[in-house]
């Protein structure tokens, strides 16, 4: 009679052939089955490694509890995917209640003694080393959701104050930029360079950047409080300079060099054109300029004040000019001058009215040595005194326009002096009562210290005078 022999161990010397069956813990049919093709399926539950090492050596130890090594050799000639691990997880039955699946889970916890070493726990490393031939890719990951109501490419949860999201550089592991995300949701992108500070942030778009702040302010800081913030307050957009007594400067790139056209003066409240800039107004012909000195106001036509109530003012003493220093107007808060180096002319088509004040003159004088010659273009009154002998009087140069002018003569203290007239231009005195020039002219006084007024008319074509005789010196 035959005997069963059990064995807790077997050496196999050559392929078990299983013939569609599988090796299970319970004889059924479950656990592992082998394909004619070398295909591993197992079935219908979960795997479960579980693998317990207890181990105090100190080497470079790599501890696994699964590895899969997998190698592809030969040259391909077709397209083909090559997979390490294919996870192929579904859930089609799902009726009620909240249902989580995960394809692949990575859950990592390492613990260490105190003070001692240098933990590092990574719960999952990834890394894809591609070829330069040719054109390749290598992306040590790619993540695709869809299909969801929500769909979340990536989601991580770090605890509070840690590095939510860091990558380095691949050419200096100290160089990095990181991104933490704290309470409410406040988010932190910044860049570390350990050996400097280039670490710049560049977002170079193919569209449009757009900055949504639902607080309405944006800010730009240094790694103090100072910087610029853009704020909206319901629809009134504002521009502001933290820093205290600091200017909000405006450039512009001219033919190729940076160049200030204005700034907001700090410590002044005021908006400062730089010097030689313009504002223009309508086109390039009006503006208004300065270089530190002058301020220009320039108009391709009119340049209109308008004011609805009050006065435009001039300070004191500060003149309003025309064409030069020669030609203006100014004030001293009580008196006013209007100046001109040449004729003033005054076009206006109703009269002139000096309402209850008085026309004066700043009268001409001069005392005989002979011969004096008048510019009645100087002034309307002259006062003349004689001197030790008689005199020729020459109107020298006419008025411009019709006028009239008054020739006051004083006789010296010895008296008996008498004039001779002349006009440069040729024109003609005509005295009242028919007489011309030196030709029944008017006998004028010749007691001492006496005073003869004339009187002329200028049409612009001749002089016409009238003598007012004997007025006592004193």
């Amino acid at each position: 009679m035959a005997s069963n022999v059990t064995r807790d161990h077997h050496n196999l010397r050559r392929n078990l052939k299983l013939n569609g069956n599988y090796i299970s813990n319970d004889g059924g049919d479950e656990g592992i089955l082998v394909s004619d093709t070398g295909e591993v399926e197992l079935t219908p539950s979960q795997v479960t490694i579980d693998r317990n090492v207890v181990d105090t050596s100190s080497d470079n130890i790599y501890y696994r509890a699964l590895l899969v090594d997998f190698d592809k050799t030969g040259a391909s000639t077709g397209n083909n995917n090559t997979f390490g691990i294919d996870i192929d997880v579904r859930n089609v039955n799902s009726t009620d209640g909240i249902n989580i699946q995960h394809a692949l889970r990575f859950k990592s916890t390492l613990k260490h003694a105190a003070d001692a070493g240098t933990p590092a726990n990574y719960a999952a490393w990834f890394e894809a080393t591609g070829d330069t031939n040719g054109t390749s890719f290598a992306e040590a990951c790619r993540l695709i959701a869809t299909g969801a109501t929500t769909c979340t490419g990536l989601r991580i949860v770090c605890d509070d104050g840690g590095n939510d999201l860091v990558i380095e550089s691949s050419a200096d592991s100290g160089d990095y930029c990181k991104v933490a995300v704290g309470a409410a949701g406040a988010t932190t992108i910044s860049t570390v360079d350990d050996d400097g500070a280039t670490a710049n942030l560049t977002l170079d778009v193919d569209g449009d950047i757009i900055l949504d702040a639902s607080g309405a302010d944006i800010y730009f800081k240094k790694d103090d409080d100072s910087g610029l913030v853009f704020s909206n307050g319901g629809g009134i957009y504002t521009i502001a300079n933290l820093a205290n007594d600091q200017d909000l400067v405006f450039k512009i790139k001219d033919d190729n060099v940076l160049t200030e056209v204005m700034r907001l003066d700090g410590s002044e409240s005021s908006l400062l054109i730089a010097s030689g800039k313009k504002i223009e107004f309508g086109d390039a012909g009006e503006n208004i300029s300065g270089d530190g000195t002058d301020l220009t106001i320039a108009s391709g036509a009119d340049i209109n004040l308008t004011c609805a109530t009050g006065d435009v003012n001039i300070p004191t003493d500060i003149g309003l000019t025309f064409g030069d220093d020669g030609e203006k107007i100014e004030g001293d808060g009580t008196n006013l001058t209007i100046a001109s180096s040449g004729h003033l002319d005054l076009a206006i088509t109703g009269e002139v009215d000096f309402n209850a004040s008085t026309a004066g003159f700043t009268k001409q004088t001069a005392t005989g040595d002979g011969t004096t010659t008048i510019d009645w273009t100087l002034g309307n009154k002259f006062h003349f005194t004689f001197g030790s002998q008689d005199e020729t009087i020459t109107f020298g140069t006419d008025p411009t326009n019709a006028c009239n002018l008054v020739l006051m003569l004083e006789q010296d203290g010895t008296g008996s002096r008498t004039v001779t007239w002349a006009v440069t231009s040729g024109k003609t005195i005509f005295w009242q009562g028919g007489g011309y020039d030196n030709d029944d002219e008017p006998t004028l006084t010749t007691t001492a210290s006496k005073k003869d007024i004339i009187s002329l008319y200028y049409d612009g074509v001749a002089y016409y005078g009238v003598a007012s005789l004997d007025f006592k010196a004193t």
